[in-house]
């Protein structure tokens, strides 16, 4: 991997990428704002280095399928790139972990330590068949209901760096409670990858689920085939920021749609993305 960095824009709130540049252009991109005038709202350049590629790691629930090996470096794009000076050597709570995927790229993407909370133990279990290797030695599974162990986790003053909500938050219907007890883990930084309402409200759209499917909302009881969840608006999401005391950015999509990506580019009513929190008080 050779020696690079990433820049970005923040251009009228949103998180756009320049591009992963070979160092010596660093001055050149420094001058970024100068060039493109008062639309700029911001100049954002990581200091690590860039070009980390899913294909090369070849996760082994994904080494023999490319489309999904392509989301991922997609998402990876999106929700590690543009805090990798924060991951360094941070500790990281990924909620809703599913098989791990995400955990393990935290730590290998420099994260100290990394807690996986999925509450499916089938899928715990399946992160046993990720690599034995540094960045694996870095996770610790626990398996646990996301805000269960988000208030336990609070109440025993356990505290994060990084807190990642990836794919969970239009699986439940508690949205206020998940925020509040997030924050009492005192994060400096919160990425949440989640699908949200265009609506120019701060609406929550509620439908059912089967809890059968492992891409689902657990049951809350024994013998529940169905639950309700929520799915909040950009707006609303907005608030809930607000709420805790956090500044948020809309991470911006590349321009040209990537194959198998296609809910992050939707028109209409609903659209997948990414937004950073940062706490107000940093």
């Amino acid at each position: 991997m050779s020696q690079a960095f990433c820049a970005y824009v923040i251009v009228r709130g949103r998180f756009a990428l320049v591009g992963c540049l070979p160092c010596a252009m660093k001055d050149t991109i420094a001058n970024f704002r100068l060039v493109c005038g008062h639309d700029i709202d911001g100049l954002f350049v990581s200091g690590g280095q860039a070009g980390f590629n899913m294909m090369e790691n070849a996760f082994p629930t994904h080494v023999d399928d490319p489309k999904a090996l392509r989301r991922l470096q997609f998402r990876w794009d999106l929700i590690i790139q543009p805090i990798l000076p924060e991951l360094k050597d941070s500790s990281v709570l990924d909620l809703a972990s599913h098989d791990g995927r995400w955990a393990y790229a935290f730590a290998d993407a420099g994260a100290g330590k990394v807690t996986a909370v999925e509450p499916r133990a089938a899928l715990v279990a399946a992160f046993d068949a990720f690599p034995d290797d540094a960045a694996k030695a870095k996770v610790n599974f626990e398996c646990a209901e996301a805000i269960a162990y988000l208030e336990h986790a609070g109440g025993a003053g356990r505290t994060f760096d990084i807190v990642a909500i990836l794919g969970f938050l239009y699986h439940t219907m508690e949205h206020t409670r998940l925020f509040r007890a997030v924050q009492k883990l005192h994060p400096k930084i919160i990425v949440v990858d989640s699908e949200f309402l265009m609506a120019k409200n701060s609406v929550i759209q509620i439908t059912a689920e089967r809890t059968d499917n492992p891409l689902n909302a657990v049951s809350d009881f024994a013998g529940q085939e169905k639950t309700l969840v929520g799915t909040p608006s950009v707006r609303a999401m907005e608030r809930f920021a607000d709420m805790i005391g956090y500044d948020l950015i809309w991470i911006a999509c590349p321009e040209a749609a990537v194959n198998g990506c296609k809910d992050y580019y939707r028109e209409g009513r609903k659209r997948r993305q990414v937004c950073v929190l940062r706490r107000q008080d940093r």
